[in-house]
């Protein structure tokens, strides 16, 4: 897996493996190309809901910050009065195929074997806030609306999902490994060619750290494909979850300065993880990796358990989408430590606020129009 994703984020020398990766990518690509002509065309239809829909999602496979950016931009959009429900594929629960509640704003209704992770996890964040699962968003959404009221319809991680019409398509770009080799999967990250940035609305730039301008990390990636798209740069900033969800009490970003720890994450880019706990202060005896959305069995959670009392840690730490997986399976008593992430735009707060609310008010006005002329 190394290998691989070595290949896929560098241009390696070549080998059987980039070979082999780079013809199934040609092909990868041909069944893209042939489902965006198919949509291009009307072949394929795309469905419309008369409610607010927003879109978070990226171009390459991979962490780039979807989840947090939903939790932030759903607390805009309430913050400038809409009521707002989250939908999600529901990757790997249960509910993917058939759909379902996972939240209604006021209790959790699902398991996360059910919701998958990643719902689970924002419904525990998003207090008041429904969050709806499966793979038919256009039938999500609609239950949002008739069920809930909602007004605004956030999807994460929905780039893809064309089968569904949106009024804002936000597309995020890794500002640390930008979009990789350039190459479509398997032989490189990306989901879709570099010219699907043309259905953008805006790009934001995620994980940026010290670098603020948007135009140098643009030209780093080599996005020249979406001239006037309004680019935004944004921070990750690391916070310890408590086994309710909220924020431990008492904690501060100080909290893991010099503690010794034992760590695991299966998230998309595990090493995420591994620097924001050093960025943190932490010091990490172990750290063990598992692919994304990995399903914990009963013994590698007993073994990861005996493993951490062995090295006599202070505290065993994981992210908080792993600690949707694993909550209450297992006793960790009081030295698990689940880090969440949470999203800064910094100075451009302000900035970014005022498009959304722009963007808002001018698509709700042709929803309106578009309804007294039907």
């Amino acid at each position: 897996m190394k290998n691989i994703h070595k290949i896929m984020y560098e241009e390696t020398e070549s080998s059987f493996l980039s070979w082999a990766l780079f013809v199934l990518s040609r092909l990868y690509g041909a069944g893209v190309r042939l489902r965006l002509f198919a949509h291009k065309i009307g072949l394929l239809k795309s469905k419309s809901l008369p409610c607010v829909v927003v879109s978070i999602g990226n171009l390459t496979a991979g962490g780039s910050g979807k989840t947090p950016m939903t939790l932030f931009l759903v607390r805009l959009l309430q913050k400038l009065g809409r009521r707002v429900a989250v939908v999600s594929r529901g990757y790997k629960g249960g509910a993917e195929k058939k759909g379902g509640i996972a939240s209604d704003g006021k209790k959790i209704l699902m398991s996360c074997e059910d919701s998958g992770d990643e719902p689970l996890m924002i419904a525990r964040r998003l207090a008041g806030t429904p969050v709806m699962v499966g793979h038919d968003r256009f039938r999500s959404g609609t239950m949002a609306m008739d069920r809930f009221g909602a007004q605004a319809l956030v999807l994460d991680d929905a780039f893809q999902h064309i089968q569904l019409n949106r009024d804002l398509n936000i597309i995020l770009i890794d500002g640390q490994r930008f979009l990789g080799n350039r190459h479509l999967l398997p032989r490189g990250p990306l989901r879709e060619p570099i010219s699907s940035m043309r259905r953008a609305d805006a790009v934001i730039f995620t994980k940026t750290g010290d670098e603020k301008d948007p135009d140098v990390l643009a030209i780093k990636a080599g996005l020249d494909v979406f001239p006037g798209t309004p680019v935004f740069v944004c921070s990750h900033i690391p916070r310890i979850i408590n086994q309710g969800g909220g924020k431990m009490a008492g904690s501060d970003p100080d909290f893991l300065n010099g503690k010794r720890l034992f760590a695991f994450s299966g998230i998309a880019v595990n090493d995420d993880f591994r620097q924001t706990l050093l960025s943190m202060g932490g010091r990490l005896d172990d750290f063990r990796e598992f692919p994304d959305h990995h399903d914990y069995t009963d013994q590698e959670l007993s073994d990861l358990l005996e493993a951490a009392e062995a090295k006599n840690v202070d505290f065993v730490s994981t992210t908080e989408k792993d600690y949707a997986r694993i909550a209450h399976r297992i006793s960790w008593a009081n030295r698990l430590i689940p880090v969440g992430v949470d999203i800064s735009f910094g100075d451009d707060a302000e900035k970014f606020a005022r498009f959304i609310k722009t963007r808002l008010t001018i698509i709700e006005r042709r929803k309106s129009l578009d309804l007294l002329n039907s």
